[in-house]
């Protein structure tokens, strides 16, 4: 939610103080608040690299076998990008993929086993836990980056804290009490947003001019265009707007609330080492919930696995205080509405309701290094996510994901603008406008062999490829050039469920479908799938 501008000036220190577990250098600025008098040191084993890295310490593996890890991803890799260039197709690949992900899981059980963690410091947990008999109004926010969800039968919530403490020796018991489990049940209009009411006399409050400040129509035009764009269309979570809710967060976990960084290195009998810092507290939290109207979820950046609610599941990364690019995101088992918002996820599965995905910022662990006497700023690979058994409709706004949808029972409304989606369909589709768009990834469907997907077909593209296993007869093929809405004129290529060929009108109206197709406006029935400048496929499986 919108803060004003003391709040603004605590969340942007409250950034700047945030340090990521997984650095391996330690991060500029993050020793203007580490502890310089306690310093942890620590030595890896011989022959070992890092593997990954947590809140306690540094996992590290046999370097062979980590060599044997990397070079099973790299192929992986390597050939989903071929699938994605259009040199394979995703049917051609599908067999090696999943002999690669098998050994890739044999590598990695392995790991589990074999993998050990090397810590600077001495790690100090205590667990509390307490209960929250929710208000009438059934609705729970809970702000938290760590968490586990679990729905269960009983008529009242339960959470348990693991509070965890770094430390070279000296005592924590200070630490420990610092972290505190904190539950209000109010109107919460800071973390859920604003009634229509007031918004609109914050709005008037921003946009009239204080006595005796005079505004020129151009200030106060400017002033217009700034509500507009910041403050207007953000978050609101309606369920919970103007209702009194229970509200549950984690204070102590932040430098303002007296959490530290800790410096620490971890040598290396070879020579050379591991230098950073971590935080010196932190907290899981596991949540039990009895069915309820809503849950909110604020945070959700460290890692999340939710399992078995039956709710409305909303979920956002506002309130986060750090974030873990290797941690586990889950959903599974679900019974209602899902809307997450710029969250990562990994897995989505057996939801029974709608799902709503809006992932428009960055989920990977970008960053900069010098290379060739060039400084390069660089964007890891997207993350993968699979959305399976939806007994509802799937919509999502994705900027770039390498995502995999399979059983789909409603509508399909799929826009992933830089990544690759792949779906697997294996019965018809529910009637209606069913659309896979993206500006330059694959959009790969594949069909069961003996299912009919009921609807016609249109897949189209502009300057990339577009591929089926079906004959013509059953697939035709036009080649238009079409002066869109916007004024842009662009040459599409497309393949499309037969026509009679006196089926004038029905031709005719293929031209305008791209258009249609990427603003999302109304058109017939049908499965669209569109990539402007990537690759479309829509195979048909032999087996």
């Amino acid at each position: 939610m919108f803060q004003d501008a003391a709040n603004r000036l605590i969340l942007i220190l409250q950034f700047s103080s945030m340090v990521l577990s997984t650095a391996v250098l330690l991060p500029f600025g993050a020793a203007c608040f580490a502890d310089e008098k306690e310093k942890g040191i620590a030595v890896a084993p011989a022959g070992t690299d890092v593997f990954e890295t947590s809140f306690e310490g540094t996992w590290f593996v046999d370097r062979e076998l980590k060599m044997s890890y990397d070079a099973l991803i790299a192929e992986v890799q390597l050939l989903e990008q071929r699938v994605s260039n259009g040199d394979i197709t995703a049917t051609q690949a599908r067999d090696s993929i999943a002999a690669l992900r098998e050994s890739l899981a044999g590598v990695r059980e392995k790991i589990d086993k074999q993998k050990t963690l090397v810590s600077a410091f001495e790690i100090v947990r205590q667990e509390v836990e307490g209960r929250i008999d929710l208000g009438p109004e059934k609705l729970l926010v809970v702000t938290a980056d760590r968490i586990k969800v679990v729905g269960w039968s009983e008529s009242y919530a339960k959470y348990v804290v693991v509070k965890t403490v770094l430390s070279t020796g000296t005592p924590v018991d200070e630490h420990l009490a610092g972290i505190r489990v904190i539950h209000e049940h109010k109107v919460s209009p800071e973390l859920v947003g604003k009634t229509d009411a007031e918004m609109k006399v914050w709005r008037d409050d921003f946009l009239n001019p204080k006595e005796g400040v005079i505004q020129t129509p151009e200030q106060m035009e400017n002033k217009k265009q700034m509500w507009e764009r910041h403050f207007a269309n953000g978050e609101r979570f309606m369920p919970f707007v103007g209702r009194e809710v229970d509200s549950l967060r984690i204070e102590g976990l932040i430098y303002q609330e007296g959490n530290q960084h800790l410096s620490y290195e971890l040598k290396r009998p070879e020579g050379g080492g591991q230098f950073g810092s971590r935080w010196r507290r932190s907290a899981d939290l596991t949540l039990y919930v009895p069915k309820c109207t809503a849950l909110l979820l604020r945070g959700c950046q460290m890692g999340m696995d939710i399992s078995g609610v039956n709710g409305h599941l909303m979920m956002t990364s506002a309130g986060s205080q750090d974030r873990d690019y290797n941690g586990s995101f889950s959903i599974r088992d679900h019974v209602g509405p899902i809307t997450l918002s710029n969250v990562p996820m990994d897995v989505i599965e057996r939801v029974t309701g709608d799902v709503r995905i809006e992932a428009t910022t960055e989920m990977t662990n970008t960053g900069s290094h010098h290379a060739d006497g060039r400084w390069v700023l660089f964007t890891p690979p997207p993350h993968r996510l699979q959305v399976s058994q939806v007994t509802g409709n799937l919509t999502a706004n994705l900027t770039r994901s390498k995502l995999h949808i399979d059983g789909v029972d409603g509508i399909l409304n799929v826009r992933n603008d830089f990544g690759d989606t792949h779906c697997t369909i294996a019965k018809s589709l529910i009637a209606g406008n069913h659309r896979i768009v993206g500006q330059s990834g694959l959009v790969s469907v594949l069909v069961a062999k003996d299912a009919k997907i009921g609807l016609p077909i249109f897949a189209a593209t502009s300057c990339g490829s577009a591929a089926t296993n079906l004959n013509r007869d059953e697939l035709d093929d036009l080649n238009v050039t079409y002066n869109s809405t916007e004024g842009i004129r662009r040459d599409w290529r497309s393949l499309f469920t037969a026509l009679s060929q006196n089926d004038f009108e029905a031709r005719f109206a293929l031209h305008e479908r791209p258009d249609q197709i990427i603003a999302d406006r109304e058109r017939s029935p049908g499965l669209d799938l569109l990539s402007v400048a990537g690759r479309v496929e829509y195979i048909r499986m032999d087996k």
